[in-house]
Formats: structure tokens, sequence, C-alpha cells
């Protein structure tokens, strides 16, 4: 299986703003109902970096979301970024 890099314009593309904007009103809605399920942050640190995973459940539309965030330090060094996320 390969890994399917999108870009920017790939995004905007698939997900229009208007589009994006009706959905961010409705999970804030859920959430400012208490009908979403945000548990605090899960932190796993190693010694080369560190992961972010921060989970959510809408209960009322039933979508769940994850937000995947690694940092390591050592990378910028390689040519890479140090902040790498995933959502």
């Amino acid at each position: 299986m390969q890994l399917r890099i999108l870009s920017a314009e790939d995004v905007r593309r698939a997900l229009p703003m208007a589009d994006a904007i009706e959905v961010m009103r409705r999970a804030f809605g859920q959430l400012s109902a208490s009908r979403a399920d945000m548990p605090l942050r899960t932190r796993l640190t190693t010694d080369q970096g560190l992961l972010l995973l921060m989970p959510a459940f809408l209960r009322d539309s039933r979508e769940l979301a994850v937000k995947a965030v690694s940092i390591w330090g050592d990378n910028p060094g390689k040519g890479l970024p140090a902040v790498i996320a995933l959502a």
C-alpha cells in the first residue's frame, strides 16, 4: 500500500471552505451542547521524540476523528520538519 500525500490544492478541492465552515459549525454546536466526547490528549514520550493523540467523537452525527502529532527534535538536522501532524 502506498501512502498518498495531499497538497493544499488537493485538500481545497476535496473540502471547499464553505463545507468546512459548515462542518465546524455543527461540530462546535455538539461540543457546546455537551454532545461530544473528547478525552484528554494522550502523550507518549520516547528518547527520540513525542507523539500526541487527540481523539473526539460527536454523538449526534456519529462522527469519529483523531489528530496525531509527532515531534522529532533531530528532524531539522536531517532536512525534515520537527512537527508532523495528521488529522
